[in-house]
């Protein structure tokens, strides 16, 4: 009798650590902060930095993809961020020349493990390359993370495709899904301002290896149906063109396109791009 009840304790023990195993909580959030444009007026990045401030602590998020952000900008953030570590190089040069796709990582969560970056176009190693008409160099700036209370290993992956080849991004998103056949069974989560909609033939190709977070969220997606905004105070209902992707997760809990601290009326906002937030299971 003893032996039995002792089975079914231990049974059920087992099963409650296999249930923890999927259930672990982490929140992400892509921001495309506006690369600091002297010619944005009262929108320029030091009017605009303290609203950035606001929404990075109000998102409070794990791991946070950062686009468009210059080396000052991104040792701005860096500083908003005293309990964070940041991954990413400079575009142009492979160190601190040009946008960065920055990601920054909670460190008292994580630990990275190796991380990189590499160049979308058709010679991924050299800094600065460029292909298929793209009008700016564009990369993918990725690390592999450990929980350091799980000891479960995950991939992120942050990018900003071109905004004007078509070309570029559907290329691009094709050499993701090439990084992604190297991550195993691993939970991989993909960041990024991709410059197209969820209907776009980019994002139709990544689906062959994502989800699209919002798609799957277990609660009603949250925020406008835009997260391109601009500056002149009239942002493009359907203009989602930011977007978190997923693959090998347990479940999005929750889909957020973060608004708060826009408003319109006034003469500043944050950026001319809203934030996204998730808080996925895996």
């Amino acid at each position: 009798m003893i032996k039995k009840a002792f089975l079914i304790i231990l049974g059920a023990f087992a099963f409650a650590f296999s249930e923890a195993k999927v259930t672990d909580s982490l929140k992400i959030m892509t921001f495309n902060i506006r690369y600091d444009n002297p010619h944005d007026g009262e929108n320029q990045w030091e009017a605009r930095k303290p609203l950035v401030k606001t929404i990075l602590r109000q998102a409070d998020a794990d791991i946070i993809c950062i686009q468009e952000g210059l080396y000052h900008q991104i040792m701005a953030i860096q500083a908003m961020l005293p309990k964070y570590k940041r991954i990413g190089v400079g575009r142009d040069d492979g160190k601190l020349m040009g946008e960065f796709c920055a990601i920054y990582y909670r460190i008292d969560r994580f630990e990275a493990d190796t991380s990189g970056t590499f160049w979308l176009s058709e010679q991924t190693d050299v800094p600065g390359s460029k292909s298929w008409n793209t009008a700016c160099t564009r990369i993918v700036s990725w690390a592999k993370f450990t929980d350091l209370s799980s000891r479960k290993s995950l991939y992120a992956l942050n990018t900003h495709f071109d905004h004007m080849s078509e070309q570029a991004r559907l290329e691009s998103a094709k050499l993701i899904n090439m990084f992604c056949e190297n991550c195993g069974e691993l939970p991989v989560i993909l960041c990024g301002d991709f410059n197209c909609t969820a209907s776009s033939a980019p994002v139709e190709t990544l689906r062959q290896q994502f989800i699209n977070s919002k798609t799957i969220s277990k609660s009603p997606p949250a925020g406008p149906q835009y997260t391109f905004c601009g500056f002149n105070g009239k942002p493009e209902h359907g203009s989602i063109i930011d977007h978190i992707f997923v693959r090998n997760i347990g479940a999005v809990k929750s889909f957020m396109i973060m608004n708060e601290q826009y408003d319109f009326n006034k003469k500043t906002i944050p950026s001319d791009h809203l934030p996204v937030r998730v808080e996925i299971l895996y």
